[in-house]
């Protein structure tokens, strides 16, 4: 087997995580989809603000950015949630670029959030200290 054909056999993970006591899957961000979460989310956002008829200011006004901000904050925790559940095959639940998913999602019991990032974090379990850090 190549390098090249090595490294292109890992596509992102699914793992069974339990969320308010039953059990779903989470999905690892592929390369190209962290790519968009990174660089083209402000776009993403303005687009699910026209869905969501919210009035934004024009584009080089200065209220824009913060305007889109506080727009972002109350769909953040939707829309991680939304990017990673997924099915037992890795098919997302929801759309995270979906108004109405997201609002579906908004109304959830919160139990489901703190489950959500418990599971997240025992994936990504923090680093330790180095060596010369610790001593």
């Amino acid at each position: 087997m190549s390098f090249r054909t090595k490294l292109l056999s890992h596509k992102p993970q699914i793992t069974e995580i339990t969320l308010m006591g039953e059990n779903y899957y989470l999905k690892s961000l592929s390369v190209g989809e962290l790519n968009r979460q990174i660089f083209e989310q402000r776009q993403a956002l303005i687009v699910l603000a026209q869905k969501a008829n919210i009035e934004l200011p024009e584009h080089d006004s200065e209220q824009f950015d913060e305007a889109l901000e506080k727009f972002a904050q109350q769909y953040q925790l939707p829309r991680a949630m939304a990017s990673r559940l997924c099915d037992e095959k890795g098919e997302l639940l929801f759309d995270p670029e979906n108004i109405d998913d997201l609002n579906q999602i908004t109304e959830l019991d919160s139990q489901l959030i703190a489950d959500f990032n418990q599971a997240v974090a025992a994936l990504n379990p923090k680093k330790l200290a180095s060596e010369e850090s610790s001593n």
